[in-house]
């Protein structure tokens, strides 16, 4: 048996399934793209973006036998007087039955201090007990200044008595002069 007189027939045999296959693949390929190319556009889009709600403050409340004060501080001009960082509200004693000419300076820790939502403004006074107070705030800049009811301009000087234990005595909006 002379395996050279095969050869070139094998050859031929083999270049030829080798050019089928590659007209088999063109055609493929060109009719892959004869197909109309499709167009993607985006013409609007709605984006929405959900912050958390915000927590509502959790402020303290009154031991039993003792009086709640709630208000609103509203700063009307923040650019003249900001209260300072850290609950800056304070309640004064006054002296009950006597004319007020002067609310006294007083150093923090000695009198009774608000706790306050600084987002909104919101503060409370907890645990106290009957008797005449002014509404006083430290601004930035360190002076004890009295606050105003906002709907009369006049200071927010109050008296609690013993019908208001165990209530909520509501100041309403108060505002820096």
């Amino acid at each position: 048996m002379n395996l050279s007189r095969n050869q070139p027939f094998r050859t031929i045999r083999f270049v030829t399934l080798l050019l089928v296959i590659g007209i088999f693949l063109l055609s493929a390929c060109n009719n892959a793209s004869s197909e109309p190319t499709r167009e993607v556009s985006i013409n609007e889009v709605q984006v929405t973006v959900s912050a958390p709600s915000p927590q509502p403050y959790m402020f303290k409340t009154s031991e039993p036998k003792s009086i709640t004060v709630h208000g609103d501080l509203v700063v009307l001009d923040p650019m003249t007087m900001i209260p300072a960082p850290n609950d800056s509200i304070f309640l004064v004693p006054l002296p009950v039955d006597q004319p007020i000419s002067v609310i006294p300076q007083f150093e923090e820790g000695t009198v009774p201090q608000a706790e306050v939502d600084e987002r909104v403004g919101e503060f409370f006074f907890t645990n106290l007990q009957p008797g005449q107070y002014a509404v006083v705030v430290i601004t930035n800049g360190g002076a004890q200044i009295p606050v105003r009811y906002m709907d009369s301009a006049s200071y927010a000087i109050f008296t609690l008595d013993s019908t208001q234990v165990d209530t909520t005595f509501e100041l309403g909006n108060l505002t820096l002069p």
